[in-house]
């Protein structure tokens, strides 16, 4: 398998509600879902969760994500990638 095919599998395996696919999400964390929701769809900002090591961050961002989908945002325009997967180097996510 060359590297874009490693990428391209590695991406899709990151986005499983691409296929449908659901995924365990936990506690629902609504103290921190409605700000980081508020901010994604009525400001359009960026937006940075920042904390130590498994705090939960990733989580909080999963939940968002499916909550997005639940609201009617296509699953397909919703791209989440972890930067620190060694199959993600050099890739070129800002024009992906």
């Amino acid at each position: 398998m060359d590297k874009v095919e490693l990428q391209t599998k590695t991406i899709n395996l990151l986005n499983p509600w691409w296929q449908d696919i659901k995924i365990e999400l936990g506690i629902e964390r609504t103290n921190y879902l409605t700000p980081v929701i508020e901010t994604l769809t009525k400001r359009q900002q960026t937006l940075f969760i920042l904390g130590s090591r498994r705090v939960g961050k990733t989580r909080i961002l999963l939940q968002t994500i499916y909550r997005l989908i639940q609201s009617g945002v296509p699953a397909k325009k919703i791209l989440f990638l972890s930067l620190d997967n060694t199959n993600l180097e050099k890739f070129d996510w800002y024009n992906y």
